[in-house]
């Protein structure tokens, strides 16, 4: 496992919220505190979720939760640009950070998503075999056990 710091995705991360922050200081006050604190909010939390999905094992609800996040964010976006909060000049850079997030993310998730599944039929396969040994131990067992009875009573 790398350190969170070194990951690509954590770095782009970062890129985007050094992005968004100068952008909202020339929000109109209207949408300063409201639209502006939410999406700086979002972008701070795209960090955590990528430490949390690095330093956990099973990474795939993390970073569906970061993916969720991302389209929370483009939707922010698009009103900002219909509001003309922000020029497409100004969002061309956001949403090439917000493009480059999101292929990592999936990416990752699509990697951990197929282990997981073939960890999950392997751990799968494995209880099902166990089962059907242990049901014919018991059975053998009974089994053994009948016929020593009828055994000892002839």
């Amino acid at each position: 496992m790398a350190l969170t710091e070194q990951l690509p995705i954590y770095r782009c991360a970062l890129r985007l919220t050094a992005q968004v922050a100068p952008l909202i200081r020339n929000f109109s006050k209207h949408y300063k505190y409201s639209l502006g604190g939410r999406l700086l909010d979002l972008c701070l939390d795209l960090p955590e979720l990528i430490f949390d999905a690095n330093s956990h094992y099973d990474k795939v609800p993390y970073l569906e939760e970061l993916l969720r996040r991302l389209q929370r964010l483009r939707m922010l976006f698009n009103v900002c640009l219909d509001q003309r909060e922000l020029s497409e000049r100004q969002y061309a850079p956001v949403a090439m950070t917000l493009d480059e997030i999101g292929r990592q993310a999936t990416a990752w998730r699509d990697k951990f998503g197929r282990e997981s599944r073939q960890r999950a039929e392997q751990r799968a396969a494995y209880v099902e075999s166990r089962i059907e040994q242990i049901v014919r131990e018991m059975v053998a067992e009974r089994l053994d056990g009948l016929g020593g009875t009828d055994r000892d009573k002839k």
